[in-house]
């Protein structure tokens, strides 16, 4: 960007400032962090000496963010997104004391005083990060997606056993598995985290994304059943959209929940495409009217299908008239 050096105060915390022209020595003491107020002087010919009024260089060199005065936090509470944003992205730690700030700035309701659009679009930029879903992780744990929203209460899960830091993935793919953490971590039902998507101007598919990772959270503790037959399986996770589950598979999970990605994974790549050879022409062929009873029949039938009831296609012949037989629509020949 180029602009004129400015200072600027803040009429009330949370608020966005009141900006006019000032000095360079303003223009760095209105930064967020000690490594991002510093300048050089650039002319034809010549740069001239650095010029770091609060230990910006003595801090990069620690690998750490450390914030300008006590209150920042306080003025701008969307800081504790960029501390958290950049310290990740850059490996540098948080400086001791700036910690302590961003806790009291979070227990002290700060994150109340700024708008949702300002949330939205420091969210926005997490979701574009490599580590955008560790970056939530962090958030979450300090407190703060409590406070975007009183039903993110789950724990966000990481990406530390997806792909490495340094895997080259594609920006859309890497954003769909952030959102599907975000959307994971939200205990309010989908209905709920369909309108908190909305809310945040997600569009259609990033909304049916949190949407879906949402429900996903909410049945999850039924996947961890090792004992599920493969058609229960089925009809928890065929509501919900492929995406979403391809994205949550890109997040990470405790040892003790591998049952449920096992479950996760043989549905993504075998349940989902099953299909049994028979279809509503083969009731027409026996003389079964056409309603209702075509869904219940061939929904049966591929529930058994995937339970290993039925294999080759006259096994399916022989359920189906069985099942006509059961429910007195067919007679015993």
């Amino acid at each position: 960007d180029l602009v004129t050096a400015r200072r600027e105060s803040y009429e009330r915390p949370g608020a966005l400032p009141t900006v006019e022209p000032g000095t360079i020595h303003d223009d760095l003491a209105r930064r967020d962090f000690t490594v991002n107020a510093m300048a050089v002087r650039v002319e034809p010919g010549a740069t001239g000496p650095l010029l770091d009024p609060h230990g910006g260089m003595a801090d990069m060199q620690a690998r750490q963010l450390r914030v300008l005065h006590d209150r920042s936090f306080i003025d701008d509470p969307t800081r504790i997104f960029r501390a958290v944003r950049l310290s990740m992205r850059l490996g540098f730690d948080i400086e001791e004391h700036t910690g302590y700030l961003i806790w009291e700035a979070i227990e002290g309701g700060a994150l109340a005083t700024v708008s949702m659009d300002r949330i939205t679009h420091e969210l926005r930029l997490i979701w574009r990060e490599p580590l955008g879903a560790e970056m939530l992780y962090i958030l979450a744990t300090v407190g703060v997606l409590d406070k975007v929203h009183p039903d993110l209460r789950r724990p966000v899960r990481s990406a530390h056993d997806g792909p490495s830091p340094g895997t080259r993935m594609d920006p859309d793919i890497r954003r769909a598995a952030n959102l599907a953490a975000l959307g994971f971590a939200f205990s309010g039902g989908a209905d709920t985290a369909q309108a908190l998507a909305r809310h945040l101007r997600l569009d259609a598919r990033e909304t049916a994304i949190v949407r879906d990772s949402a429900a996903l959270g909410g049945l999850w503790t039924k996947l961890l059943d090792p004992g599920l037959r493969r058609s229960e399986v089925r009809r928890l996770l065929a509501p919900l959209s492929t995406e979403a589950l391809e994205a949550f598979r890109l997040v990470s999970y405790p040892e003790e929940e591998y049952q449920a990605v096992i479950w996760l994974d043989e549905y993504l790549s075998q349940l989902r495409h099953v299909r049994p050879a028979l279809t509503g022409d083969y009731l027409r062929e026996l003389g079964i009217a056409p309603g209702p009873v075509y869904r219940e029949a061939l929904s049966a039938l591929l529930d058994a299908k995937l339970d290993g009831e039925v294999r080759t296609r006259k096994d399916e012949e022989r359920f189906l008239k069985d099942w006509l037989r059961q429910h007195g629509l067919m007679d015993g020949n």
